[in-house]
């Protein structure tokens, strides 16, 4: 290798979005590549909308639904690291993020807190959770967490509304994901309806060399874009 010390910091252009990548940090880098077909996805159902983007990260979501037209993003994520990242990328997209809304809080209690007190309900709710993670003393585990996370989602949504779940989790299998979802909806009285379902996209996630099935490219990404009523 010849030539200068690699930049670990760069902006990486998605259509017309533009993010901040930090390439010295392992997996966590600022961006999954791989959810690129999902996000422009949801961005289609963000015009005029209120919208909800919950473990937000440095809210690639919610940059795209802000582009779109969305009439105000909420984004919400324990980290405050990840939404001052996310609030350079609104800039770096030419968005002021001071006319969204940010939130550094545990989304389950940020959604608890929502449900006490009432009020308006948003037209494109963003659920995009980690595997694995801790808020302070309490430690997060989708595989125990799903359901309730999605009651309390579906709860968020206006009648009509969009919910946009996603999980990179390999053990939540698209039976156990359809399954929860289902169950989540009969908890909290609403009617779902799968408008798109989304994984690794063909033309970016070529199968591995090491696999022992050719066919197996390792899917274990899981995005459905949902219709509430």
């Amino acid at each position: 290798v010849e030539g200068g010390e690699a930049r670990h910091e760069v902006r990486v252009r998605e259509e017309d979005a533009r993010f901040h990548v930090r390439l010295n940090e392992g997996l966590g880098t600022g961006l999954f590549l791989d959810q690129v077909a999902l996000r422009l996805a949801a961005r289609e159902y963000a015009a005029d909308a209120e919208v909800l983007n919950l473990f937000s990260y440095t809210c690639s979501f919610s940059v795209h639904a802000a582009l779109g037209a969305a009439r105000r993003v909420t984004s919400v994520d324990v980290s405050r690291r990840a939404l001052a990242v996310g609030r350079d990328n609104m800039r770096a997209s030419g968005i002021d993020p001071d006319a969204h809304r940010w939130f550094a809080d545990d989304v389950r209690d940020f959604l608890e807190r929502q449900l006490r007190r009432p009020g308006p309900k948003y037209g494109l709710v963003i659920l995009d959770p980690p595997v694995f993670g801790r808020a302070g003393r309490r430690t997060f585990s989708l595989e125990t967490e799903i359901s309730p996370l999605l009651r309390l989602a579906l709860s968020m949504v206006e009648d009509g509304g969009v919910l946009v779940f996603s999980t990179h989790a390999e053990d939540l299998g698209r039976r156990a994901v359809g399954d929860a979802i289902r169950d989540a909806a009969r908890a909290s009285a609403r009617t779902v309806r799968v408008l798109e379902e989304h994984g690794l996209a063909d033309w970016d996630h070529p199968v591995g060399c090491g696999a022992s099935d050719p066919r197996d490219r390792g899917n274990y990404l899981k995005g459905l874009v949902l219709r509430v009523g």
